[in-house]
């Protein structure tokens, strides 16, 4: 195999960092530290700097689902180390799938917003979206959301654990250690990605933004004010994140296999 410059192999120290400083890796860590930085106040729409609780924060550390993405980040890196380390745009699309793979998929809308194994997380999903309150539209009570909405959110959170995290998992093994499959992977596991997106964000544009931050207020916007600011504005326009970069890096992929196979690629 020829290597293109920007995948030389790179000192195992800076290898295995380059894990950790990778943009996705920066936001994903980011939200998942969100519940030791702020809370909110659905009553009075509050949002609230935490102070530091050594017992909350052993609580945090301690959730089901952190443990379970943890274990499946390191699992992932270790099965993935290939002997052409990776950097550049390669990189960065590798640790796409890696973290989307562990933590996303995993830990926050799996484990977290599926079956509420992160409770310091779920306090949140709980604020940024009712759907996620699903023992309340369960037992009917007033305010709750309709069970088929609480239905087809469970679903989206599902396909992410069991299809979408063991996709990206492949996907980054794939391109760690340059597998002949590894565009083909990619573009299912993005289009799976896109189409879950989709499938969560879209009935609620459709119909008013009911089940988001101020819930059953018509009309998908928000007061700006910081509790909104958080709970709606960044936390529904993160969603896109997961429109943009399919879209984007789906385009990019398909290109490199095209080039490839039809032999213009100097990149095995």
């Amino acid at each position: 195999d020829v290597e293109i410059a920007s995948c030389r192999r790179l000192p195992h120290s800076i290898d295995r960092m380059s894990n950790f400083l990778d943009p996705t890796a920066l936001f994903t860590m980011g939200c998942l530290a969100a519940p030791l930085l702020v809370r909110g106040d659905p009553k009075n729409a509050i949002l609230y700097l935490r102070e530091f609780d050594a017992d909350y924060a052993v609580e945090w550390l301690r959730a089901p689902a952190l443990s379970a993405g943890i274990l499946a980040l390191f699992a992932t890196i270790l099965l993935g180390r290939g002997n052409k380390p990776l950097a550049g745009w390669e990189l960065i699309k590798a640790n796409w799938f890696l973290w989307n793979g562990a933590f996303i998929h995993i830990t926050m809308d799996g484990l977290t917003g599926g079956w509420h194994l992160f409770p310091a997380m779920d306090e949140n999903y709980r604020q940024l979206d009712n759907r996620f309150n699903d023992d309340l539209a369960a037992a009917g009570a007033p305010g709750a959301s309709h069970l088929g909405e609480v239905a087809m959110c469970w679903i989206v959170t599902q396909v992410e654990l069991f299809m979408m995290a063991p996709l990206c998992m492949a996907t980054y093994y794939a391109y760690c250690n340059r597998l002949a499959w590894r565009h083909e992977i990619a573009l299912l596991t993005l289009t799976f990605q896109l189409w879950g997106t989709i499938g969560f964000v879209g009935p609620e544009l459709m119909t008013g933004c009911l089940n988001m931050a101020p819930f059953h207020v018509h009309g998908c916007s928000a007061p700006l004010d910081p509790y909104h600011g958080f709970y709606f504005y960044f936390a529904v326009g993160a969603n896109f994140l997961w429109v943009v970069v399919p879209l984007l890096m789906g385009v990019s992929i398909w290109r490199e296999s095209v080039a490839l196979k039809s032999g213009k690629s100097k990149r095995a």
